[in-house]
């Protein structure tokens, strides 16, 4: 009688799938943390910054702002290298440039030299995510896909978590230093590890299962096969953008204008929302920060599982959406005290983060393989510009008619998104995908 093959035994599929998670999720948790850290610490610099170079909310928005106009350019070319060369050299040259540019915006002095920074900071981030997932679709198949894109999706949670008290730490103890203040050390300190973890990831990585010297012949094998099952065939090989525009597509870009304008502008704006609860110093406003994002990771974890579990994802992205809406919405019509402004914030960042995981479950279920690298960063592409003019609205709706009038509009922005995500785009449950 012959050895049973892991194929026959669902406890050996889970054990290998818990070895090549905690092999590569854990490194790549990491190199998402210190991509959001650096692509919002920008945030945290305001509170300093803005007196120091007299810049006003409208250029802070378009600074803020054109960070996505440098991603969304460089996004599709990017990944399209991506399948060129692989993902240890594309992350070798992503985080060493962004980790460069983070470090040369502590020596900005005018608008201009803000803009092109975050330009080029945005530029050199271009297609790491969508090619962090791309390379997760080679290892990990359909019906664990959600689950892993909301673990990885936690580095933004920590990362919120985290930002504020060492964006605080930083600031306060190293102003001054060598004759440079907390912002620019703060731009220094969190570019270096995006410089060191480029470099580590050449060494560490491998493309696919079947490089992976660390799993066996037989797990290789297994690995490659299981996730080749659940990959869509490919009905239209053409590499034309009218190929990927079909209703399920533009439902997706729906959810992700929502996504990324509501999470932009929550990232970019609030600690100066927290400055103008009455709290002046800028250790408290990092500390009091990381408690929405903690409670948002929780949220998140939670949503992504149970949308695995019911193979459902529509409502599991809508509901923690319209959270969002309602929260923007309230923040901007009512009258609170501080803390109850400080759970309205939790309510924001919770519904937007809890919807991460179940969305990024989409892409590859509309998608056939040949096309997953280019049309994951074709979403990410379109959906991202969002996360250009929200920005540049959100600063300007400030100075022209004030904060609330900038909140409404977010609120508001959020929810016609949804509306129209619930109109356009069908109930897809991930059972459908497995079933592909």
């Amino acid at each position: 009688m012959s050895t049973p093959s892991l194929r026959s035994d669902p406890l050996d599929r889970d054990a290998v799938y818990r070895r090549i998670f905690w092999r590569l999720m854990p490194f790549l948790i990491a190199c998402y943390f210190i991509a959001s850290i650096d692509r919002s610490n920008v945030a945290y610099a305001k509170l300093q910054f803005m007196d120091s170079l007299g810049f006003t909310e409208t250029v802070f928005g378009i600074g803020a702002g054109i960070f996505s106009l440098g991603y969304i350019m460089f996004e599709i070319p990017s990944n399209i290298m991506l399948k060129k060369i692989g993902i240890r050299r594309t992350l070798l040259r992503i985080m060493l440039l962004w980790g460069m540019f983070c470090i040369a915006l502590s020596m900005m002095v005018d608008a201009w030299h803000f803009y092109t920074l975050r330009f080029l900071l945005g530029a050199a981030e271009a297609g790491f995510f969508p090619g962090v997932m791309y390379f997760l679709y080679k290892w990990v198949p359909a019906d664990k896909r959600a689950g892993v894109m909301a673990l990885l999706m936690t580095s933004m949670g920590l990362s919120g978590v985290f930002a504020g008290p060492i964006a605080g730490v930083i600031m306060t103890g190293l102003d001054g230093s060598w004759g440079l203040e907390g912002w620019q050390w703060l731009f220094i300190v969190e570019g270096v590890p995006a410089v060191l973890f480029g470099i580590t990831a050449f060494f560490y990585l491998d493309e696919t299962p079947a490089d992976a010297k660390w799993l066996t012949a037989e797990e290789r094998q297994f690995v490659t096969d299981d996730v080749a099952r659940g990959a869509k065939p490919s009905l239209d090989e053409s590499g034309e953008m009218s190929s990927y525009l079909n209703r399920e597509f533009i439902g997706v870009l729906c959810a992700c204008l929502a996504i990324m304008g509501g999470s932009s502008a929550f990232m970019m704006w609030m600690p100066t929302i927290m400055r103008g609860f009455g709290i002046e110093s800028i250790m408290l406003i990092g500390l009091y920060s990381s408690g929405p994002f903690a409670v948002a990771l929780i949220c998140q974890m939670i949503n992504a599982r149970h949308s695995d579990r019911r193979g459902e994802r529509t409502l599991h992205i809508v509901i923690p959406l319209s959270i969002a809406a309602c929260g923007w919405l309230a923040l901007a019509l009512g009258e609170f005290r501080p803390f109850e402004s400080l759970l309205l914030l939790t309510a924001i960042a919770a519904g937007t983060m809890a919807s991460l995981g179940p969305f990024w479950a989409i892409p590859p279920s509309i998608l056939p393989p040949e096309k997953r690298a280019v049309g994951v960063a074709l979403v990410t592409t379109l959906g991202g510009t969002a996360s250009f003019i929200q920005p540049i609205a959100f600063g300007y709706a400030i100075d022209r008619f004030g904060l609330d009038y900038a909140q409404m509009g977010n609120g508001i922005f959020i929810a016609l998104c949804v509306v129209l995500f619930l109109v356009i785009s069908p109930r897809r449950p991930s059972s459908q995908t497995l079933a592909a």
